[in-house]
Order: structure tokens, then C-alpha cells, then sequence
């Protein structure tokens, strides 16, 4: 059967903050950068409750600068021209997936010699 080609990755758009109300950005961000910095910025605000870390002027790089630099990552093209998080989704899909599709698999054929020593107890 033959597929149709479809053209999603074409009108696939990047939304990107340019300002945040008056306040405009250096670099234009988008969403999943701005997920990421988010999320790691709660790690690591939580890790330094935990590990009492104070939120001063001289500690303020343990807080921004990992989730900033997490952040970029997410923006880089791993493999595959893809992003972490599209490239992680493909590996995992990759190792749940059945080795061989069972409709395309030969039928198991059982050994004429078993088959008659059970057909005989």
C-alpha cells in the first residue's frame, strides 16, 4: 500500500518569546527553552533547600547558571538533526518496540520428533 507524503514538519512552527511584557529579551526563546530553565531552576531551587544552600549575591550562579546552560542544550541538535528531548522519545521508542513485527515473522515450526513423542505419552 502505498502513503500519501505529508507535510507537517513544513507548517510545524516555532513559537519564540521576544518580550516578556516591557521587558525585551537579549535573544529571542522559545518554549522549550523556557520549560527547561523553568523546570530545572524548581530542581535546583529545591536541591539547595535540601542542601541549605542560601540564596545570596554568591550563590545566586548555583541557581541560575546550571538551568540556564540546561536550557541551551535543549536547543542543540543532538543526532539526527534533533533535539534532546525528540531524540530520548526516539530511543525509547526504539527499545519498547517488538525486535521482529509479528506479522512479518515466520510461524514457529515445532520439530517433527517432539511433536511425535507428545502425540505417544
Amino acid at each position: 500500500m502505498r502513503q500519501l507524503p505529508t507535510y507537517t514538519s513544513v507548517f510545524r512552527l516555532q513559537r519564540r518569546l521576544y518580550a516578556v511584557y516591557d521587558w525585551e529579551l537579549p535573544v529571542p526563546l522559545g518554549l522549550l527553552e523556557v520549560a527547561v530553565f523553568v523546570v530545572a531552576a524548581a530542581v535546583f531551587f529545591g536541591a539547595g533547600q535540601l542542601l541549605r544552600i542560601p540564596l545570596t549575591a554568591s550563590t545566586a550562579w548555583f541557581f541560575v547558571v546550571p538551568p540556564a546552560f540546561l536550557a541551551y542544550l535543549a536547543r542543540q541538535p543532538v543526532a539526527d538533526a534533533k533535539q534532546p528531548h525528540a531524540w530520548i522519545l526516539t530511543q525509547a521508542r526504539y527499545l519498547l518496540e517488538p525486535r521482529v513485527l509479528v506479522a512479518l515473522a515466520e510461524p514457529r515450526r515445532r520439530d517433527a520428533r517432539a511433536a511425535r513423542r507428545e502425540l505417544q505419552q
